[in-house]
C-alpha cells in the first residue's frame, strides 16, 4: 500500500519514539493507535472507492492473519499496523484461543509470541506443524527463556517460517508478512 511522504515520515517518527523508549506503556500505545486510526481511516476510504469501482480488492481474497500474544497492547498494536496495510486480523491472548481460531477459520499466517504463560508459542508451533502444515508461522519474542536458551532458534527448528526479535521495526514486520504470504 502506498502512502504519502508526510504519512511515511510520521509513521517512522512514531516508531522511532517507541523503539527509543522501548516502551509499550498505555500512553505510547494510545498515541500510536490514534495516529494509525487517522491514517487507516483515509486508507479505508480509498479501499471503499476501489471496491466500488472494481467490485473487489486484492486483500478481500486473502485469509486473515492470526496474532497470538499474551500482551493486549502488543496484540492491538500489531492489529493496527496490519489493518492499516489492509490485512484482516484476528487476535488471541492465549494459545488455546488461537488454536480455536485455527480450527474454525482459514488462516494464511500466524504471528505468535514464543514466551507466554500456560501453553506457549513453541507448543503452538509444534501443534500447527502437525495439524496445519500449510499455514505460515512468524514467531516473535522479546528475549531468551529463563535458562538463557534462544527461543527464536528453537521456534525456527520447530517449524516457524520466520522469526523476529522484539522490539522490531515495523518495516521488518511488514516485509516478513509480505514474504510469507507471497511464498
Amino acid at each position: 500500500m502506498t502512502t504519502t511522504p508526510l504519512v511515511n515520515y510520521k509513521i517512522k517518527a512514531l516508531w522511532k519514539y517507541i523503539l527509543i523508549s522501548r516502551s509499550y506503556d498505555i500512553y505510547v500505545v494510545t498515541r500510536v493507535r490514534f495516529f494509525l486510526h487517522e491514517i487507516c481511516l483515509d486508507i479505508r476510504i480509498w479501499q471503499e472507492i476501489v471496491l466500488t469501482i472494481f467490485g473487489k480488492t486484492v486483500i478481500d481474497s486473502m485469509a486473515p492473519i492470526l496474532v497470538i500474544d499474551d500482551d493486549p497492547q502488543v496484540n492491538q498494536l500489531l492489529r493496527d499496523v496490519l489493518e492499516c496495510e489492509g490485512y484482516q486480523v484476528i487476535t488471541a491472548q492465549r494459545a488455546t484461543e488461537g488454536l480455536h481460531h485455527l480450527e474454525t477459520t482459514t488462516i494464511d499466517l500466524v504471528i505468535t509470541d514464543v514466551i507466554m504463560p500456560g501453553k506457549g508459542g513453541l507448543e503452538i508451533i509444534r501443534e500447527m506443524r502437525q495439524r496445519y502444515p500449510q499455514t505460515k508461522i512468524l514467531a516473535i519474542s522479546g528475549g531468551l527463556s529463563k535458562g538463557g536458551i534462544d527461543v527464536l532458534d528453537i521456534a525456527k527448528r520447530l517449524g516457524a517460517n520466520r522469526v523476529l526479535s522484539k522490539p522490531f521495526v515495523v518495516q521488518d514486520l511488514l516485509q516478513s508478512v509480505r514474504m510469507l504470504l507471497e511464498a
